[in-house]
């Protein structure tokens, strides 16, 4: 019978075990889904970043031209005739990306601008 009892006591431990190493395991990987999903909000945050200076300096023209041209996001206007980017702008901020950020729009907007502006295009002044 005490045998029996010892080895009770020894599969109860190892349960406990592993049931410690299996909380370990949780914590690590919401951790690491923590750790991507901050990577991808500083993707998104520097592909529009980028996309919006880019078609500034290579076609000129404004990020509401961009929103009005690219028909990817919404333009608003106010009662004094502003226009506004207010969804576009949102990507444009680490701390306003949405939790469940558009990705299709983040790339379809990079390549519209790509699509637009040649890869090297001439400096002022030369």
């Amino acid at each position: 019978m005490q045998a029996l009892d010892l080895a009770i006591q020894e599969g109860e431990s190892k349960l406990a075990k592993i049931r410690q190493i299996k909380a370990i395991q949780r914590e690590i990987e919401q951790e690491e889904i923590k750790l991507a999903k901050e990577q991808i909000r500083d993707a998104i945050f520097d592909v529009m970043d980028t996309t919006v200076r880019y078609w500034e300096l290579c076609i000129g023209k404004t990020k509401v031209n961009l929103t009005d041209e690219s028909k990817l996001w919404a333009v608003t206007g106010d009662d004094l005739g502003n226009m506004r980017t207010r969804t576009m702008d949102r990507y444009l901020r680490h701390a306003t990306i949405p939790k469940h950020p558009n990705y299709n729009a983040v790339l379809k907007t990079g390549e519209f601008v790509i699509g637009k502006c040649p890869l090297r295009f001439p400096r002022s002044g030369k």
